[in-house]
Order: structure tokens, then C-alpha cells, then sequence
């Protein structure tokens, strides 16, 4: 019953993260914001500034590419043509790019097919031990 349930993870994962877009550009400003000199921009929470927190600041990345800002921690991918958030790599395995939307489900798949591998493994090993304890008690006659 174990087997089946980790099996069934592992299927519904592994759709998923085949078939689950890894996230798109955002709706980004293809104007540059006015900043100051430095390039930095004061860290806000949608319009509101954080009070209590002198000189956090961020540099936002343009993208040559797709011509926008970049989110913080996304890359552009040549694969899909735009920027994709979270981008993590591109997996031969889900023929996909693992990135904001479907980087869970690829966890998920990886934990899953490891745990069924083990539960494999160890129901091998016990059937080892059983099948090998008549012969030991054979051999240890002789």
C-alpha cells in the first residue's frame, strides 16, 4: 500500500512539473523609474514604505533581451524567450525549465522517487534475508 501511494506521488508530480509552466514575465515597467544617482531604490511593500529600516536598498537588472526590468531572482530563458521568475535550471528529465510555478511539484517528484527507491531497496534487502537464512543454516552443517 506504501509503494502504491509513493508511486502515485511520484506520477502526479512528475505530470506536474512537465507540464506546469514555470511562471512568466510579470507585468514589468519597460520605462526606467526614476532614481537616484547611485541607481539604488529604496526597498517598499507595493506603495507603502517600510518605515524603521534605513538603507535597505535594491538594484534592479535590466534584461537585454526582453527589454523590461527583471523581478528579483529571475533569469531570462532562451528556451521560453522571456524572463521567468525563480528560475532554477532546466530539467532533461520533465523536458521543462523549473522555476516559481512548478518548482514545488519538482521537488516533490524528486522526494517521492527517492523514498520509493528506498522502500524498494529495503523490501530487496528483507527478502535477502529471508530467502539466505535456509542456505545458512545449510552451509553451517557442512
Amino acid at each position: 500500500l506504501l509503494a502504491v501511494w509513493f508511486s502515485l506521488q511520484f506520477m502526479f508530480n512528475f505530470i506536474m512539473s512537465c507540464f506546469q509552466q514555470p511562471g512568466g514575465a510579470h507585468k514589468c515597467h519597460k520605462m526606467a523609474p526614476r532614481a537616484p544617482q547611485d541607481g539604488r531604490f529604496p526597498v517598499s511593500i507595493g506603495e507603502h514604505q517600510i518605515d524603521g529600516i534605513d538603507g535597505l536598498f535594491f538594484a534592479p537588472r535590466w534584461c537585454e533581451t526582453c527589454n523590461r526590468w527583471k523581478a528579483p531572482r529571475s533569469h531570462h530563458s532562451k528556451r521560453l524567450g522571456q524572463c521567468v521568475p525563480r528560475m532554477d535550471h532546466y530539467c532533461i528529465i520533465t523536458e521543462n525549465i523549473i522555476g516559481q510555478r512548478n518548482q514545488s511539484y519538482f521537488n516533490l517528484m524528486v522526494i517521492f522517487g527517492n523514498l520509493g527507491l528506498l522502500y524498494a531497496l529495503l523490501m530487496i534487502a528483507s527478502t535477502m534475508c529471508y530467502a539466505w537464512r535456509p542456505y545458512w543454516e545449510l552451509f553451517s552443517l557442512l
